[in-house]
């Protein structure tokens, strides 16, 4: 199996360009077409849809794939070939294609998690604070620790510099994995009459000449009950306005 991906960052977004990655032996069988993986992009990390396996590579500086996101749904396999045939009929990037094939109203957040190895600290890391500071809060902490905790240790650019020097001497091992998309419950209001139907052709005779509107936005709600303020409006083929009347009078009895 090849040790070298293709991977286009950041799906959803406009790019077209490719970038080929380095597969660490350990994730090489739960790699395939379509997986999303978490991939280094610049200054950060960034979630990439797998575009393929590449035989070789010229570069000898290319990064590793972080993590394969079992937690993100991999795309289909027609997914990728249907994108490709998109860009090119409507001269669009690989990126915007792909938006139709990911899952709409998803934001993934990434997060880490930070453990200590068993590798002995090196002499010239000895001397560090910041260093020192972060190995100590590990040290106490069994099993993983979580980027939020560590922040709580050191300001950002500080945290940064250390937990990059403490991974580039096999100190400390990351895992980075999808946090759960933050829903709230939505609260929508619908609209339905809640008297009789005999008190509703009263009112509807009573009111047909002073307020049509809301005359007939009753008799779509007895008609439909259940739906929006906005679909009630649109059903009776009267303003919003209208129907805002008729639940503020529906506050008092009708008739």
């Amino acid at each position: 199996m090849s040790r070298y991906v293709d991977v286009l960052p950041d799906p959803g977004r406009a790019l077209s360009q490719l970038f080929t990655y380095l597969v660490p032996e350990g994730l090489r069988s739960a790699i395939s077409p379509g997986a999303q993986v978490l991939v280094p992009f610049g200054s950060r990390s960034v979630i990439g849809v797998v575009a393929g396996w590449r035989e070789a590579s010229e570069r000898e500086d290319l990064k590793e794939i972080e993590a394969v996101l079992e937690e993100a749904p991999a795309l289909g396999e027609e997914a990728l070939p249907l994108a490709r045939w998109i860009s090119d009929w409507y001269v669009c990037a690989l990126g915007e294609a792909l938006r139709a094939f990911l899952p709409q109203g998803m934001s993934y957040r990434i997060g880490r998690r930070f453990q200590r190895t068993g590798k002995p600290l090196p002499e010239d890391l000895r001397q560090r604070a910041d260093v020192g500071r972060v190995l100590r809060h590990l040290e106490t902490v069994e099993g993983e620790v979580s980027l939020a905790a560590l922040r709580r240790l050191l300001p950002a650019p500080q945290l940064s510099r250390a937990l990059q020097l403490l991974k580039s001497h096999g100190l400390l091992s990351e895992r980075a994995f999808l946090l759960r998309p933050q829903t709230r419950p939505r609260r929508v209001t619908v609209l339905a009459p809640a008297v009789s139907e005999e008190e509703i052709n009263r009112y509807c005779e009573a009111r047909a000449r002073a307020a049509p509107a809301r005359v007939a936005a009753l008799r779509a709600a007895a008609a439909k009950p259940g739906l929006t303020p906005g679909k009630l409006a649109a059903a009776a083929g009267v303003s919003p306005a209208a129907v805002r009347a008729l639940v503020r009078e529906a506050c008092s009895p009708l008739l």
